[in-house]
């Protein structure tokens, strides 16, 4: 048995930082596209985590790799990102499930009011 897939276990993880006060956070994509044959398009940082999140009441920087309850391996870039987010005083946390975040994020610091954000784009009529 290979145990929740990573896209599982990153929606529970982002459902809980949602309901904590004192995190702001959203999906790190990381992707290659194609749009035409022979034409390709890269966006995002190699390496960088899945998820990115600031958390008050300091601003402190998490950086949150996920990967699937079993198997599921950190690569070389994923491991330099992390230590270069360390050496510079923000937290890096590979995640296998929402305890592990609960545990490295510890008790709620603060209680920040969640601002709505805009669309940045008006809907087509």
């Amino acid at each position: 048995m290979r145990g929740r897939r990573e896209s599982e276990v990153q929606a529970g993880i982002l459902a809980y930082l949602a309901m904590r006060g004192d995190c702001f956070c959203w999906r790190s994509n990381t992707a290659m596209l194609s749009p035409r044959p022979g034409a390709f398009v890269r966006f995002g940082l190699p390496g960088a985590p899945d998820i990115m999140c600031v958390q008050a009441p300091y601003g402190s920087l998490v950086g949150i790799e996920v990967k699937r309850e079993r198997g599921g391996e950190v690569s070389e870039e994923q491991k330099r990102w992390g230590e270069n987010l360390k050496n510079h005083g923000g937290l890096y946390v590979v995640a296998r499930d929402v305890e592990t975040v609960q545990a490295a994020l510890g008790e709620e610091k603060a209680r920040v009011v969640k601002v709505r954000s805009e669309r940045r784009y008006p809907r087509r009529p």
